[in-house]
């Protein structure tokens, strides 16, 4: 394999004990990290410190989105995250217990996430097989906070655009799976008194569906963005640093051209050394 190469996609992330690592541009059928043993645990520890989520950020010409499903294990988090670009009026609605309604799908073939807290609902319906995913938000309206609510439907025709998938050594017999694709969105986002309408002529989705079992002490850097180009073609970037091991060989660094993605190289971070929120 060379190294900026992409490798034959494996039916499933562990195969009869083994992690298949590699990076690959198509969609993995099985994704059963949690079957890998972790070193020093039991298949139920294994399980417990598997660290998972489904992230998506939408933008629009007037709106900016963020919405999660987190699972690590002991804690389960929720949030949405809205910017209104003419404005740049931002909200957040977020919420964390041990006890609430969580789950993440095992499969992005036909299966469901949900995150149901009080004043917070989160529904992903993952629909491969039929070429989409439909995100339903829903955050209450406090006393700092409009209500927000919206349904969206995230195109994933796999004969037009190629995800990105990795499964990437991040320590002894661990790993971390990802699924990264920039996709052309479509819905309505009801915003306080405000309905934001997406179509897919000028508006992307990008997710970051996860799962790993990172060591107890791990960073990374990651930056992505999309958008459309000037002839209507969609342009995306995924450059992450400091997470895998061997990171000449594994890295999720790409660029995707009209729906392909490429994978580049070694992407380095500088920022401010006094104040580490500075661009």
């Amino acid at each position: 394999m060379s190294e900026l190469s992409f490798e034959a996609t494996p039916d499933r992330l562990v195969d009869e004990g083994q992690l298949q690592l590699g990076i690959f541009r198509t969609p993995i059928s099985e994704v059963n990290l949690d079957q890998a043993r972790v070193p020093g645990s039991t298949s139920m520890g294994s399980r417990f410190k598997l660290k998972e989520w489904q992230h998506w950020m939408v933008v629009s010409p007037e709106l900016m989105l963020t919405t999660a499903i987190v699972d690590i294990g002991y804690l389960k988090l929720g949030w949405i995250q809205a910017v209104e670009l003419d404005t740049g009026t931002r909200h957040e609605w977020s919420s964390q217990s041990p006890l609430v309604r969580c789950r993440l799908s095992r499969s992005l073939w036909d299966d469901r996430c949900h995150f149901l807290q009080r004043g917070q609902k989160l529904r992903f319906h993952n629909q491969l097989h039929e070429g989409r995913h439909q995100l339903q938000i829903e955050g209450a309206p406090t006393k700092t906070l409009p209500e927000i609510s919206g349904k969206l439907e995230v195109l994933h025709d796999l004969s037009a655009v190629d995800p990105l998938v990795v499964c990437m050594p991040v320590g002894e017999q661990r790993a971390m799976y990802s699924h990264k694709v920039p996709l052309p969105v479509q819905g309505e986002i009801h915003l306080g008194h405000r309905t934001y309408r997406l179509s897919v002529r000028d508006s992307i989705a990008f997710s970051d569906i996860h799962k790993a079992h990172y060591p107890r002490h791990t960073w990374w850097d990651w930056a992505c963005f999309a958008y459309h180009a000037e002839d209507g073609r969609m342009v995306g970037l995924n450059l992450t640093h400091g997470m895998a091991q061997e990171p000449t060989r594994y890295s999720e660094n790409a660029v995707w051209l009209d729906g392909r993605p490429q994978r580049q190289g070694l992407a380095r971070f500088e920022r401010h050394r006094g104040d580490l929120m500075q661009p």
